[in-house]
């Protein structure tokens, strides 16, 4: 008699958690909310941490979790949704330089000490306004200037990031370019063989 033999295959779908930190409104939001819909909020922004989920085209989903600086008593909350993360973005304003300076003094010590050895990568928000003329008009009156790519990129190699990247969140520059890599570093996070060596650039 003939025999049929099936073959069951089974594919597991790699589920990764990402976590953005940063100043207050320095765009993380907007970020990950355009990252989910692919359209800016121009509406809404939610008030409260929230996470959404987003499907990477190398089949990573990555659940893209918000954190919040500004709420009483938050800053003591904050550390707990970390557990589990695999990577951290750390963001900041490219206009605006004390999250710039928080991004390493402050962001960075405190995932490195709740997740250590946990990659990151440095993400500098607002591309959009760095050549805004009223933008920089504002800052010179405060002998001020954006952040330059030079010099993120020199802090990203600095701090130990996996990446450097730069995005605009009304414009969607460099958004798809930043989540692949994420995605890139979840998967192999999760078949355990990561990666080592040079900061890149995204």
């Amino acid at each position: 008699a003939n025999r049929r033999v099936v073959i069951i295959v089974y594919f597991t779908m790699v589920v990764g958690k990402c976590v953005a930190v940063g100043d207050h409104n320095v765009g993380k939001s907007a970020l990950l909310i355009t990252r989910h819909s692919e359209a800016f909020p121009l509406d809404y922004v939610p008030k409260t941490s929230e996470v959404v989920t987003v499907k990477e085209d190398n089949g990573v989903c990555l659940g893209l979790w918000d954190t919040r600086e500004v709420e009483f008593g938050y800053s003591r909350l904050r550390p707990l949704s970390y557990p589990g993360t695999d990577v951290f973005l750390i963001c900041y304003s490219v206009v605006e330089r004390n999250s710039f300076t928080n991004a390493a003094v402050k962001w960075q010590e405190e995932v490195s000490h709740h997740c250590p050895g946990v990659p990151f990568v440095l993400v500098g928000t607002k591309l959009d306004l760095r050549d805004d003329s009223k933008v920089i008009a504002s800052l010179r009156e405060r002998n001020l200037e954006p952040v330059s790519f030079e010099e993120g990129l020199a802090q990203a190699q600095q701090m130990g990031a996996t990446a450097y990247c730069e995005v605009s969140s009304i414009t969607y520059k460099g958004v798809r370019g930043l989540f692949r890599h994420v995605s890139n570093i979840t998967l192999r996070e999760h078949v355990g063989s990561r990666a080592e060596g040079n900061c890149l650039v995204l």
